[in-house]
C-alpha cells in the first residue's frame, strides 16, 4: 500500500514534496515524483513495498514515456490481466501490479476498471492528449480525496494533506460535522474539510489537463454490479463451498513479505484461518483481548488457533492511558467515531513486527446479513404497522428512564435504539439505529435540531422495487463499509506500516452472496447461515453457534476514568454547554451519551479537523488534544 498525491495547475516541486512527505506514514519504504511544470502536472508517491520490491517504484511511466501513473493498492488478478495484455503485444519490465494497471488503462481505458479484482486508488495521465483519470475501487477499500480550486484540481490519499496545499483555505464543513457527530463516520463523498470530497467508490473523475474546468464523474461499478461473466467465473446459483474461500485466501496472501491473519474468534475470521490451513499455509494469528469480560473474545480466538495448530499472538488492553489514546486518535485523517479503531490500531501495531500483510474477515457481515439490524428489520416493520406513533412515544419515554450498564450491547440501550427507529421508514430506521444519539436527543447537542433528510441525504432514499433487507444490504455496502469499516482498517494499517486485505470481497464470494436473499441467510437467532454452515463442515461447531460479537471497546470505562477535559468543538451549530455537561456526567459514571462523546473526542483529534480549524500553516492543538 502507498500514499498518493498530486495537483494540476501552476505550482512548485517544493509544494509537491511537502504534501508527499505528509504521507510518509503510508509509505515508509520510498518516495518518488513526476513533475511537468509547463503542463502543470505534479504527482507524488510514498511507497510501502509489498510486491516486486525492486521493480515497483513509482510514479511509473510507460516504455514510451507517454503515460504515467501513481497508484495505491493491490490487484489480485494481475496475473490474468498480464497474460491478456501480453497476448495483445504489451511487454513488461517488472513483476509489479502497478505496471499491469498502467497498461490495462492504456489498452482498455475506463472499461478496464470493472475487470479489476482488488483495492485501489490511482491517478493516470496521458501526457500526449492530456486526458487524465483519478479513480477508486468499487467497494471503497482505499481512500481518495479530491478538490477543485477554480481551474485547478488536487487529489490525495488523505484529506488533511490537501488542506496543507497553498491553494486551499481549509475550514470546517459544518453540515459534514453534524452528519459525522450523529453517524460516527463520514460516508462518501463527504469530508470534514469544506471544498474537499471523497471520490465515491466505483467512480472515476475524468478531466483534461488542458481544460480543468470540465470535469466528469463517471460511475463504472457499484458493489452489487456483476463482474464480467468470464472474469468472475461464477453463476448466481453455483454451489458455494470451502474451495471458494480457499481460493480467495490463496489469491490474497500473495506477497514478497511475511503475511498473517487477524483473528477475532468470530465466524468470518475463523473461516479465513481454517481455509488458510486447508490450503497448506500456516499463518500467525493476531488478536486483541480486553479486561472487561463482556467485550473480550480473545479466549475463543486463542482456542481456535490452538485447535488449528497456529501461533497465536494476543495483545491485551487492560488499562486506558490518556496519552496513548491521543496518540492513536491523532493518527486519524478524517474523524472516525467507531471506538474499535483503538483495538484495530493496536492489533496492527502488534502484528507489524511479524507481518506486513494481514488478511481480515471484513465484508462478511455486510454481504451475508450478519449484523443484528438485519435480523430485526422486518420485525420492526411489522410492529410499526401495528403500533400507533403515540404508543411508540410512550414506550420510548419509559425505556429512556431505565438505568443501564456499561456492558457490551446492554439490553436497555438496544431496546431504546429499537423503539427509537420505529417511527421512520425502513432505510432511515436502520440509520437511526446506528446513530450516536437517539433522535429525541439531537436537539440537546445542536443549537438547531438537525433534519433527518439533510443528515442522511441520499442514503435515506429507498428503492421501491427492492425488499427492505436487500435495500439495507446495499446501504451497508455503499455507505457503512467504505465510510466506517474500511476507513478504520486502512487508517490503522497504514499508521503501522502494514497492509490489510479483505477475503470476502473476492468476486466469486460477492457474486454468490448477492444471489442470496435475506430470508435465506437469517434465522431467529443468527445471520450468515451460509458461512455458519461452512464453519460446521470444518468442525468449527463452537464458532458456528456463537452469537455475533462486534469488535468493540468499553468506552464508558474510559470516559469514567479519563483526566481529559471535554472536547471543544469549533463549529457554530454545537451546544458546547451540553457537551460539557454530558462529559461531566460520563466522568461520574453515566453511560448515556458515551458514543456521542467518543465521536466528539475523535473529531477534535483528527488531522483533517485540526487542519481545518488551524489559524496558521501549522495545525494548532485543540482542547482536549495533547501532542504526544
Amino acid at each position: 500500500m502507498c500514499g498518493i498525491v498530486g495537483f494540476f495547475g501552476p505550482g512548485e516541486l517544493a509544494d509537491l514534496k511537502k504534501l508527499t512527505n505528509l504521507l510518509a506514514h503510508r509509505g515508509p519504504d520510498g518516495e518518488g515524483y513526476f513533475v511537468d511544470p509547463e503542463r502543470g502536472i505534479f504527482l507524488g508517491h510514498r511507497r510501502l513495498a509489498i510486491r516486486d520490491i525492486a521493480g515497483g517504484t513509482q510514479p511509473m511511466r510507460s516504455a514510451d514515456g507517454r503515460f504515467v501513473i501513481v497508484y495505491n493498492g493491490e490487484l489480485y488478478n494481475d496475473g490474468d490481466l498480464r497474460a491478456r495484455l501480453v497476448a495483445l503485444g504489451h511487454r513488461f519490465d517488472t513483476k509489479s501490479d502497478t505496471e499491469v494497471l498502467l497498461y490495462a488503462l492504456i489498452e482498455w481505458g475506463l472499461e478496464s476498471l470493472s475487470n479489476l479484482d482488488g483495492q485501489f486508488a490511482f491517478c493516470f495521465v496521458d501526457n500526449e492528449t492530456g486526458e487524465s483519470i483519478i479513480a477508486r475501487d468499487r467497494f471503497g477499500e482505499k481512500p481518495l480525496f479530491w478538490s477543485t480550486q477554480g481551474n485547478k484540481i488536487l487529489f490525495a490519499s488523505e484529506s488533511n494533506v490537501l488542506g496543507h496545499h497553498p491553494w486551499v483555505k481549509p475550514e470546517i464543513d459544518e453540515e459534514s460535522c453534524t452528519r459525522y457527530l450523529l453517524l460516527g463516520y463520514l460516508p462518501p463523498p463527504y469530508s470534514i474539510i469544506k471544498g474537499i470530497q471523497q471520490v465515491r467508490p466505483g467512480h472515476a473523475i475524468c478531466f483534461n489537463i488542458g481544460n480543468l474546468e470540465r470535469v466528469r464523474e463517471v460511475l463504472y461499478a457499484q458493489p452489487w454490479d456483476a463482474w464480467p461473466p468470464d472474469f468472475a467465473n461464477v453463476e448466481s446459483k453455483r454451489q458455494f463451498g470451502i474451495d471458494v474461500i480457499e481460493n480467495a485466501v490463496t489469491s490474497r496472501r500473495v506477497s514478497d513479505v511475511p503475511a498473517g491473519v487477524l483473528l477475532s474468534g468470530g465466524v468470518d475470521s475463523s473461516l479465513v484461518v481454517a481455509c488458510a490451513v486447508r490450503s497448506g499455509w500456516r499463518p500467525p494469528t493476531f488478536t486483541i483481548g480486553f479486561a472487561t469480560e463482556s467485550f473480550d473474545e480473545s479466549g475463543e480466538a486463542e482456542q481456535l488457533a490452538r485447535q488449528l495448530g497456529l501461533e497465536s499472538i494476543v495483545r491485551r488492553l487492560d488499562s486506558w492511558d490518556d496519552n496513548r489514546l491521543l496518540t492513536i486518535l491523532q493518527s486519524l485523517d478524517e474523524p472516525l467515531g467507531d471506538p474499535s479503531y483503538i483495538p484495530t490500531y493496536e492489533v496492527f501495531e502488534s502484528a507489524a513486527s511479524r507481518a506486513k500483510v494481514l488478511l481480515t474477515g471484513d465484508g462478511g457481515d455486510e454481504l451475508f446479513f450478519g449484523y443484528e439490524p438485519f435480523r430485526v428489520l422486518n420485525l420492526s416493520e411489522r410492529l410499526r404497522e401495528l403500533l400507533p406513533n403515540r404508543f411508540i412515544r410512550v414506550m420510548l419515554g419509559v425505556v429512556r428512564r431505565l438505568p443501564r450498564s456499561a456492558t457490551y450491547m446492554n439490553k436497555v440501550d438496544v431496546t431504546e435504539r429499537f423503539i427509537d427507529g420505529l417511527r421512520y421508514s425502513p432505510v432511515v430506521r436502520l440509520l437511526v439505529w446506528m446513530c450516536t444519539l437517539r433522535s429525541h436527543e439531537w436537539g440537546r447537542f445542536f443549537l438547531v435540531r438537525p433534519d433527518v433528510d439533510s443528515v442522511f441525504g441520499e442514503e435515506s432514499a429507498a428503492d421501491p422495487g427492492r425488499d427492505n433487507l436487500d435495500s439495507a444490504r446495499r446501504l451497508f455496502l455503499s455507505v457503512y463499509l467504505p465510510g466506517s469499516i474500511f476507513s478504520k482498517s486502512d487508517t490503522g494499517a497504514m499508521a503501522n506500516g502494514v497492509e490489510a486485505r479483505t477475503i470476502f470481497l473476492h468476486p466469486e464470494i460477492v457474486s454468490f452472496a448477492l444471489s442470496r436473499r435475506g430470508r435465506e441467510e437469517l434465522s431467529r437467532k443468527f445471520g450468515k447461515r451460509t458461512l455458519r454452515h461452512l464453519a460446521r463442515s470444518l468442525g468449527l461447531e463452537a464458532v458456528a453457534s456463537r452469537r455475533k460479537h462486534g469488535f468493540a471497546l468499553p468506552i464508558a470505562d474510559f470516559l469514567r476514568n479519563t483526566s481529559l477535559p471535554a472536547p471543544v468543538i469549533h463549529a457554530s451549530m454545537i451546544n458546547q454547554d451540553a457537551v460539557n455537561q454530558a462529559w461531566s456526567a460520563a466522568r461520574s459514571g453515566s453511560v448515556r451519551h458515551a458514543s456521542f462523546l467518543w465521536a466528539a473526542l475523535a473529531l477534535v483529534n483528527s488531522r483533517a479537523y485540526r487542519v481545518a480549524t488551524s489559524r496558521s500553516d501549522e495545525s494548532r492543538t485543540m482542547s482536549p488534544t495533547r501532542d504526544v
